[in-house]
């Protein structure tokens, strides 16, 4: 009965909470709103409610760094080597992360090309994809690419700019997730582990899907990422 449910659900909660405010089911000061899945009622999920946004907090592991020579390295940087610019002759990696379901990889810069186009250029083997293990022997849900905002002008520009791959069990319009809560948190934790002076600040990402996505995220502590976005 539960073998296509999933027992918790971190878009789906930001969903129903949109759904309350929208429908008045929650009087206008509500704060936040907790949620018991019936599978996992021990994990309760809590969503919060401010300035017109719907947060909710992310549990994380620590990253474990890749050896980009390594095998599982070799694959990820061909699983994302293919490219629509006839520019770019071979992207710059500059760090690759296993984290609990993803890998994180994190793109550097080309030259004449900003930072959008060079993530936005990039054409996914989701089959590829779709073989990668972890060290757990399990394969990874799908990888998280991201790449600084070179072009940022202001407060309001995004910090990062970030692409979420995930073919695993997804249909194949949903190969690459046009909106995802749980791939924004990996990538904010790889940010936090790598560079110190991100931690306690609220970054701004774009999800340079087809639909594209803003999605906000700032550490709470070491292991909970607040991720917030405004949902349609």
């Amino acid at each position: 009965i539960y073998e296509n449910e999933e027992p918790i659900c971190g878009h789906g909660t930001l969903v129903v909470t949109q759904f309350l405010i929208d429908r008045k089911l929650i009087d206008e000061d509500t704060k936040q709103i907790e949620f018991t899945p019936l599978m996992t009622p021990e994990k309760p999920i809590i969503s919060y409610i401010e300035n017109g946004l719907v947060a909710i907090h992310i549990k994380t592991v620590k990253p474990t760094n890749i050896d980009i020579n390594s095998e599982v390295g070799q694959k990820i940087i061909k699983s994302i080597s293919a490219s629509n610019n006839e520019k770019i002759k071979k992207y710059k990696y500059k760090n690759i992360v296993e984290g609990e379901l993803d890998y994180t990889i994190e793109l550097d810069k080309i030259d004449n090309m900003t930072s959008f186009d060079v993530i936005k250029s990039i054409k996914p083997d989701f089959d590829l994809i779709e073989t990668i293990q972890l060290k757990t022997g399990k394969l990874c849900r799908g990888i998280d690419v991201l790449i600084k905002n070179d072009e940022k002008k202001n407060e309001d520009d995004e910090d990062f700019i970030t692409r979420i791959l995930l073919p695993l069990g997804a249909d194949e319009k949903y190969k690459e997730d046009p909106a995802c809560g749980s791939g924004s948190s990996y990538v904010d934790r790889y940010l936090i582990e790598t560079y110190p002076e991100l931690k306690g600040k609220q970054l701004k990402i774009y999800q340079a899907s087809d639909d594209g996505a803003i999605i906000w995220v700032k550490n709470e502590n070491d292991d909970i990422i607040k991720v917030s976005g405004k949902v349609d």
